[in-house]
């Protein structure tokens, strides 16, 4: 299995094994809704990097807010589809990122 057909399929799982977990643990939390076009192993970094940021600022993912992510892997079509999905989980706020070209 090449590298990048691992990191899609480990993405995926962790984006959709906790889901169920998350509704009931986090029910009361303020959502944050991230949407990034970035290939998912950028739009990861970034994930990490916004986390950080978060808690720097006393937040804490959990305890604070949750988080739910969709990245579209560079697939431009994919991103009305996944803001879709993340406006149907009532988002308190709406993070979206943009790909920069080189």
């Amino acid at each position: 299995m090449d590298r990048r057909k691992f990191i899609q399929l480990t993405g995926g799982a962790v984006i959709a094994s906790p889901l169920p977990a998350l509704a009931q643990k986090t029910a009361d939390l303020p959502l944050v809704a991230v949407l990034l076009p970035s290939p998912e192993d950028i739009a990861v970094k970034l994930v990490a990097a916004l986390r950080d940021g978060l808690k720097q600022a006393g937040l804490v993912e959990g305890t604070h807010y949750a988080l739910a992510t969709r990245f579209a892997n560079g697939d431009m079509p994919q991103l009305p589809k996944l803001a879709r999905e993340l406006e149907a989980l009532s988002p308190r706020l709406f993070v979206a990122g943009a790909m920069q070209r080189l």
